[in-house]
């Protein structure tokens, strides 16, 4: 797969992917640091920052109403905020992010509906069955990385739903930040599910006319659970996926749904808050 920036080259097993990249380009990626944080973190991290993009083209995406896209925990300390503006992002700092000393840095970017603590670091405030399993292990990726000797890192976006366009530019600029703190002129990157396919637009410099280029500071893009074959579970799970969604009937998903009425303990239900047209998902409504 090629474009005029960059060449991929991809090796697929199973829900796994790795791209390894040469590309050149120009990048204008830019961010000011709002606020470090140091103490009171949980879930084994060393240190949390919150930066905002300087490019003046980034701003506040809506949320439900009912507050089922919030940020929650220490994220809304973090940000300041429970419902934060799309221009921010944390970059969160493992043990040793300073002091490790294997050559490979490594950012981790969680997907869609999660956060860095959830996605990469266990145990975590999910409690039982956070990591997906009945039994979690005493560590996250996160752990394990760091105690590999690696330098690790984790972006978390503002908008559990965000535009592609914007999760890109994020990206573009955690990696920037990545690059400043350890002198690295490339990072690996670990991504999950819907940033799996914001990293691509990013390494394939698939941006806005304003957004930053791809400037070959990409060693690896490592894809888990990406669906690049694309995704239709609202189409595909129908009424059930419908009546997780509406609040009439219980449900409380954070998605947007195949139909605009449902009927629900007898009574006709009409909302355009779920569908995919609705501002409260800005990535799926994009596409």
């Amino acid at each position: 797969m090629k474009n005029t920036n960059t060449t991929l080259r991809t090796h697929t097993y199973g829900l796994l992917v790795f791209i390894s990249l040469a590309a050149s380009g120009l990048t204008h990626a830019s961010a000011t640091l709002e606020a470090t944080y140091t103490t009171g973190i949980n879930n084994g991290w060393q240190k949390v920052e919150r930066w905002r993009d300087s490019s003046g083209h980034i701003g506040n995406e809506s949320f439900p109403a009912d507050g089922r896209g919030d940020q929650s925990g220490q994220r809304a300390t973090f940000f300041a905020s429970n419902q934060p503006s799309s221009a921010q992002f944390l970059l969160y700092h493992a043990p040793g992010w300073d002091s490790n000393s294997r050559q490979t840095r490594v950012l981790l970017i969680h997907g869609a509906n999660q956060d860095a603590d959830l996605a990469w670091a266990n145990p975590n405030e999910a409690g039982s069955y956070g990591c997906g399993r009945q039994n979690c292990p005493s560590q996250g990726l996160m752990q394990a990385l760091a105690n590999d000797d690696y330098k690790v890192f984790a972006l978390n976006l503002a908008h559990k739903n965000g535009d592609g366009f914007i999760w890109a530019e994020q990206i573009a600029n955690a990696i920037a930040q990545v690059k400043n703190k350890t002198g690295a002129t490339q990072v690996d990157l670990v991504t999950w599910s819907k940033s799996a396919f914001n990293a691509r637009m990013y390494i394939s410099s698939l941006t806005n006319a304003w957004s930053t280029k791809f400037n070959n500071d990409v060693r690896k893009l490592v894809m888990l659970g990406a669906p690049n074959n694309g995704i239709d579970w609202s189409f595909r799970h129908g009424v059930n996926h419908t009546y997780g969604a509406y609040s009439q009937c219980g449900g409380s998903i954070n998605g947007p749904t195949a139909h605009d009425q449902i009927l629900c303990f007898g009574l006709w239900y009409s909302s355009s808050e779920w569908v995919y047209d609705s501002p409260y998902f800005p990535a799926p409504r994009r596409c």
